[in-house]
């Protein structure tokens, strides 16, 4: 009988919170939430690419891409990087006027990260500058070939219609 009163009691309380049930849903589900670890940290150090794998991974994409073009066939692509990959840091700077002169002192401004861990803080991130393409494809003697391939590698890298070459070839 005790069980029916204290059941009772508690269909009182729900139905008194009623008009609360969203906002306590929410405050839930952010309490669930942060019982969770991101591991965005760590998510980010293995995605970042090195230069090298950065510029492989764009030339086979955009391989990928350019193949689909209707005539070119199977092809070879190599762009050139006239300037890589290139992070601005944070820096902190500290001027000290005294008689002879000024003297500026510069340092790159670093995180802990705890453990003995220190990151360095990016305040920007540059992309390669790209010299040139070259494309061996199997339909590059065609002049509209030429010009798709010409066109669609200008588009992604920016490069200017003069540095980039479509040749015919054998491609592997």
């Amino acid at each position: 009988m005790e069980d029916w009163l204290t059941m009772g009691k508690l269909k009182e309380e729900l139905l008194r919170l009623k008009p609360y049930r969203y906002a306590l849903g929410v405050l839930a589900l952010g309490a669930a939430l942060l019982l969770f670890p991101s591991g965005e940290t760590e998510q980010k150090a293995s995605t970042s690419f090195t230069e090298e794998e950065w510029l492989t991974e764009i030339q086979r994409e955009l391989s990928d891409t350019l193949s689909r073009i209707e005539g070119a066939g199977r092809l070879t692509l190599m762009l050139s990087v006239e300037r890589g990959m290139q992070n601005s840091l944070a820096r902190d700077v500290e001027s000290d006027v005294q008689e002879r002169g000024e003297s500026l002192r510069r340092e790159t401004v670093v995180i802990s990260q705890g453990s003995g861990q220190e990151t360095v803080v990016i305040t920007g991130a540059s992309y390669p500058v790209f010299r040139g393409a070259v494309v061996v494809c199997e339909g590059g003697d065609r002049p509209s070939v030429q010009l798709a391939v010409t066109e669609a590698i200008a588009a992604l890298t920016g490069l200017s219609s003069d540095k980039i070459s479509v040749i015919k070839g054998n491609v592997r």
